[in-house]
């Protein structure tokens, strides 16, 4: 393996972040099982689920394809979905929206499987709740039709996760970095433990690097780093059945080491793949054991990545996209500990050594759990932390504190 930049990671036991936790649905789970033995529970009667944004028939360690002959994937034991994106349906009403997804032609498909991109617009705010009503309704209107997002923005929150747990089948959670920015791995998974969804839950990393009109960063681009990644998913949740792609093409767009046939091989030994760590570069170890320790005391795990503001969703009187009124950051929390934070405080601030205070509060975050604290904007300031650009700060006395860094923003 190549050598990596260290990851990003700051720890404190007093620092800041969060507003009144006005009724924040949380959800407990176990932790970490202690036997990794076991492989995964089957997602759709698959034994494991190594799924592609497109159908690679040259891939033999596909099992879940976005587009494709559904009698081909069949014959192969895979499983084929049918694509829908998200500005085709989630504007609408709820009635209408539910009819676009019910009303999908599957033609002679016995197996009729939906896979929306994307969802996950505000950690259960305006838009996400419009979205779980939306699935609501299509699992009522059509329950053979089996659902699967990707989700988008990093874990889901407790509301949406609850009604995922209830109307979807697979989870492919966005997880488009390289090795600088590992941790996303990890908080995605343990949160997907503590909602609930681990066992139909996946990371979903980014093949070649993201587009120039979006910033041109990197994404997997090496076998190296793919077998270590998929090593770190292992080792952190050893229930999560699979792992997804998107981007296959960029690798020889973008001229990449990893090859289709690297790419096979490392997937198709996914169940056997170690959970002991083993194989895992020193750092990534570090990181892994951050996330499956078990903590006595709180231990509040967090970043400026996942705070959004709260939309409207156009059918909650105020029109799409707008920012609700007083204005709003949602911020997503997990306490990885075994006792509750009591008294937690937070603020965002603009990055620079003159970066302002733009958002605070307090709020108490249940033990093993994620919660969605809401942020309230202070006078004469506006939203400006998109994707991780801003400094984050908590202060959480008797509380473990792991704040982590999107490298882009924050330096490698």
């Amino acid at each position: 393996m190549k050598n990596h930049h260290s990851i990003h990671l700051w720890r404190c036991c007093a620092c800041a972040l969060i507003i009144t936790l006005q009724g924040a649905q949380t959800m407990s789970a176990e932790s970490r099982p202690t036997s990794t033995s076991e492989s995964p529970k089957k997602v759709m009667g698959l034994e494991k689920v190594i799924a592609f944004y497109g159908a690679y028939p040259e891939l033999a360690s596909q099992t879940f394809t976005r587009g494709g002959d559904w009698k081909y994937w069949q014959a192969r034991g895979g499983i084929v979905s049918e694509g829908v994106v998200h500005y085709n349906f989630l504007r609408k009403n709820v009635a209408e929206a539910s009819d676009v997804l019910a009303q999908i032609d599957f033609a002679d498909n016995p197996n009729p499987v939906v896979n929306i991109d994307e969802f996950g617009w505000d950690y259960d705010g305006g838009i996400d709740q419009h979205t779980a009503a939306i699935l609501q309704a299509v699992h009522e209107k059509r329950p053979d039709l089996k659902i699967t997002v990707w989700q988008m923005r990093g874990p889901v929150a407790p509301e949406l996760a609850a009604v995922y747990r209830q109307t979807v089948e697979l989870v492919l959670l966005e997880t488009y970095f390289d090795l600088n920015d590992a941790w996303m791995i990890p908080f995605q998974l343990q949160a997907a433990r503590l909602t609930g969804l681990l066992d139909k839950s996946v990371v979903a990393l980014g093949l070649g690097k993201e587009s120039k009109d979006k910033g041109n960063y990197r994404w997997t681009q090496t076998a190296e780093e793919l077998e270590q990644q998929i090593r770190l998913i292992r080792f952190v949740a050893p229930e999560s059945p699979g792992v997804g792609f998107f981007g296959k093409w960029k690798l020889k767009e973008n001229s990449c080491p990893l090859t289709d046939d690297q790419l096979d091989e490392i997937c198709g030994r996914f169940l056997e793949t170690p959970t002991d760590g083993s194989g895992l570069a020193p750092e990534l170890l570090e990181l892994g054991k951050v996330f499956t320790k078990r903590y006595e005391k709180p231990a509040i795990f967090c970043s400026s990545e996942f705070a959004l503001p709260h939309f409207h969703s156009g059918h909650d009187g105020g029109p799409w996209g707008s920012m609700r009124e007083p204005p709003t950051v949602r911020l997503l929390m997990m306490n990885l500990g075994q006792e509750d934070a009591k008294g937690v405080k937070a603020r965002l601030r603009s990055p620079g050594d003159e970066g302002e205070v733009w958002a605070s509060g307090q709020a108490d975050i249940p033990a093993r759990s994620v919660a969605v604290a809401l942020l309230d904007i202070l006078p004469g300031k506006q939203y400006n932390g998109w994707t991780g650009t801003e400094i984050l700060e908590v202060e959480a006395p008797g509380s473990a504190v792991f704040i982590f860094t999107d490298s882009r923003f924050h330096g490698r």
